[in-house]
């Protein structure tokens, strides 16, 4: 994903896991002074479609920076996956 400073960018993901458990999609690494990523939904029963929006701080300094997506199964709390 390619952002710069002052814009948004978004990707979907689709969230499988096991039936009727409600799984969560977390982001994981991301400097809160360089951007903010907003997930919606966060949680839900699987499969679901997640909308994940980076929005890059209007003074960040350019870069890389790495981050994660991780899915949990938030019934059986356990970890599905990552994604770097």
């Amino acid at each position: 994903m390619v952002a710069y400073p002052g814009e948004s960018r978004e990707l979907n993901v689709v969230v499988k896991g096991p039936k009727s458990h409600v799984v969560e999609v977390v982001v994981k690494g991301l400097p809160e002074r360089v951007a903010i990523a907003i997930i919606s939904p966060d949680k839900s029963v699987a499969p679901f479609t997640s909308t994940i929006t980076v929005k890059v701080s209007p003074g960040a300094p350019p870069g890389s920076y790495p981050f994660e997506l991780a899915v949990h199964d938030a019934t059986g709390e356990e970890l599905l996956g990552e994604s770097p």
